[in-house]
């Protein structure tokens, strides 16, 4: 199973910014992906590719480390105006 963790780190004016933490408890290597609530607008995203769908943040790994060997973790951010 995979999961994630969430982490508001830095409010900035009307929004904020926030990284996110995504592991692997699998025994097997698995394409990443995640949805993390993200209110508002997102403005930036790094170290993985997605959309902003309204109140969420769909991503999925990026081509250059589109896995997650088993037990690993791998982190994104992103920052979002409120």
């Amino acid at each position: 199973m995979r999961s994630g963790s969430y982490d508001p780190r830095t409010r900035r004016g009307s929004g904020y910014c926030a990284t996110v933490r995504v592991t692997n408890r699998t025994a097997r290597r698995v394409a990443w992906r995640a949805s993390v609530a993200a209110p508002g607008k997102v403005t930036s995203l790094w170290d993985a590719v997605g959309r902003d769908t309204g109140a969420r943040l769909r991503v999925r790994g990026p081509a250059y480390a589109p896995t997650l060997a088993p037990r690993a973790s791998t982190e994104f951010g992103f920052c979002a105006d409120r």
